[in-house]
């Protein structure tokens, strides 16, 4: 799926604002990560049922696994941020 979406389809930006309306998050993102060629934003929430919104972006990112083997012809991947441990970060803060 292209970043920017195709006809028909949300691009990430949409996808991103869609979240933060259904998790009732706060409009605003703050900034937790900022390195190199990747930055990450989350959108809070101030309790309840919902899990605050994050979204980590690459600069020229291709299809790779951020932190993972890269794959020749799937673009360029990058070290500087892992995306397992990113995921599981936030998804085993979350209550159970």
């Amino acid at each position: 799926m292209p970043y920017d979406g195709v006809v028909g389809v949300m691009g990430i930006e949409g996808t991103t604002a869609d979240w933060v309306e259904r998790n009732h998050a706060r409009a605003t993102p703050v900034t937790y990560f900022d390195e190199d060629d990747v930055d990450c934003r989350r959108w809070d929430v101030d309790g309840g049922d919902s899990a605050e919104v994050r979204l980590c972006r690459i600069d020229d990112g291709g299809h790779q696994w951020p932190g993972g083997t890269s794959i020749p012809g799937l673009g360029r991947n990058t070290d500087t941020i892992n995306a397992t441990e990113a995921i599981w970060a936030f998804f085993s803060a979350l209550p159970r």
